[in-house]
């Protein structure tokens, strides 16, 4: 069974993911049209405050993002969720 933080962190991983599909320095061997399928994918994929308010709305199915930010990504503001211990 998939626990709430579990769903969220694939969310937050695959939406890193797509990120590092589309720059070039991050993955120098990924031919252009992977890049532009990632970057069509990810001008659909949740936000993280999407990913957030989802947590809010349905928390016994999605966990809240910001035990799985390192630093925010440049341009969205950190979450104050609790991570899943409360903290």
């Amino acid at each position: 069974m998939t626990m709430p933080h579990e769903r969220t962190r694939a969310l937050v991983f695959t939406r890193e993911f797509l990120r590092d599909l589309q720059d070039p320095s991050a993955t120098p061997d990924v031919t252009l049209s992977i890049r532009q399928r990632a970057r069509a994918l990810a001008r659909h994929y949740p936000t993280l405050a999407a990913i957030d308010l989802a947590h809010m709305a349905l928390p016994g199915w999605y966990g809240p993002v910001a035990p799985f930010l390192d630093p925010p990504p440049a341009g969205e503001p950190p979450t104050n969720e609790p991570g899943p211990d409360g903290n």
